[in-house]
């Protein structure tokens, strides 16, 4: 029993130290007597020497309660924040230092309603979660500024004395939240704040690193748990992280889910572990790169300078967020402005590329594969709108729409701009 204590002799108290001491060197002198000087004392606590022992192990191996206060926003957040929850919920592993005493949320305040598109909007992804299992919501002003240090200081504590008892979060946990945390916010939590990032830093940092994984072509990736830094985004120090393959079909959808679900196993056994992880986190190395925020002119297509697997990237990594566009010919004012967005695409097979081409030059003179980037044809065996790309491989549309209207199937679209009749095509351009 006293082999088993001693790991844990260097963090007791002070006083359980010194007299597990006394007890340690009376052992290994083979029990013999200890000098008069330390008198009866001594004795007492030789023979209560279990007691003793029970209570020192109390003392060394409790676990310190987190208070965690979370930030959050889309379903990515959601992931982390639900896995916090079960982890507050069941047992705390026996190696843990820390376990989840309470989770309370943080979610931007909801505009008003103003204008069509607002009218009816649900509120966010980490609302609801919140809501429906019964955890406490605090609005973060959407205009609150990372500079703005007054204002800062009094909303954190206004949460904590509103909502906490006037005591301090122990840790703030930041993921996909969209704002930059205020210093006064930071400084309120006596273990830090800590961020799921979902790429391997320091490569993609900043707000979209999923879609610009998927841009670059990245065949592996990641998720990382680290330390927020005051004024700089993704620069902190490293506490865990997992590499994860991409796969050459993976969409943003699919990406977000596995390294959301991989990224919440990471945080809870980082807070659990908290002591032991921060003081072995680790500086980023190398040259990072940067994942700014997505634009609409991200997905506008070009055929005329993009390939065929360069478009098919930006279908995978953008397409779900800002759609992907193209101006066409087709209509009665054949506007060349007037654009089609291209809902579900895919890489045509050799055999739908050569087909498809064979047919547009059976109807007029060789044509070069210069003069038919960015023209549409219709294939009918697979029912898709087939369009020329820059490398002369094609590219397959099954679901397009028109502004004003509905999604309709490649054969619906064809039928309507009169694709059916042998020979016919559309001219996709880009948009300026």
């Amino acid at each position: 029993q006293i082999n088993s204590f001693l790991p844990f002799l260097p963090i007791c108290q002070r006083t359980a130290k010194s007299e597990m001491a006394l007890l340690l060197r009376w052992a290994v002198r083979g029990g013999t007597p200890l000098p008069l000087e330390t008198g009866a004392g001594v004795r007492a606590l030789v023979r209560g020497w279990p007691r003793w022992l029970a209570r020192c192990h109390s003392r060394c191996t409790a676990k310190r309660p987190l208070r965690v206060l979370f930030f959050g926003s889309d379903s990515f957040s959601v992931a982390a924040l639900s896995r916090l929850w079960a982890g507050k919920t069941t047992p705390t592993p026996p190696t843990a230092s820390c376990d989840i005493h309470d989770v309370q949320v943080v979610a931007t305040a909801e505009r008003e309603p103003k204008g069509k598109r607002r009218r009816g909007q649900a509120p966010s992804a980490i609302r609801q979660y919140a809501d429906e299992h019964g955890l406490a919501v605090h609005d973060y002003p959407h205009d609150l500024r990372h500079t703005d240090h007054g204002r800062a200081t009094d909303w954190i504590k206004d949460v904590e004395a509103r909502h906490n008892g006037g005591a301090v979060f122990d840790v703030g946990v930041v993921v996909s939240f969209g704002h930059m945390l205020p210093a006064a916010v930071l400084e309120r939590f006596p273990l830090g704040g800590y961020n799921v990032h979902p790429s391997l830093l320091p490569r993609h940092r900043g707000a979209a690193p999923i879609q610009h994984t998927l841009l670059a072509g990245d065949q592996t990736t990641g998720v990382c748990v680290l330390q927020l830094s005051v004024d700089k985004f993704d620069v902190g120090k490293v506490l865990a992280s997992a590499e994860v393959p991409v796969a050459p079909d993976a969409d943003f959808v699919g990406l977000r889910d596995e390294l959301g679900g991989i990224g919440a196993g990471l945080l809870l056994d980082s807070l659990l572990h908290l002591p032991e992880r921060a003081a072995a986190a680790r500086r980023q190395e190398g040259p990072g790169s940067w994942a700014g925020k997505i634009k609409p002119q991200a997905g506008w297509i070009d055929f005329s300078t993009m390939d065929c697997d360069h478009i098919w990237r930006v279908y995978r990594a953008v397409a779900w967020q800002v759609g992907l566009y193209v101006g066409t010919n087709a209509g009665a004012a054949a506007d060349p402005n007037a654009r089609v967005r291209l809902v579900d695409v895919r890489p045509a097979s050799a055999e739908v590329g050569a087909r498809v081409k064979a047919a547009a030059q059976e109807w007029g003179p060789p044509t070069p594969d210069a003069a038919l980037q960015g023209k549409a044809f219709y294939d009918k065996p697979t029912e898709s709108v087939a369009v020329c790309c820059k490398d002369g491989r094609w590219l397959q549309c099954l679901a397009l729409q028109q502004p004003t209207k509905k999604v309709v199937t490649a054969k619906a679209f064809a039928n309507g701009h009169g694709l059916t009749r042998k020979g016919a095509s559309v001219q996709f351009y880009a948009l300026t």
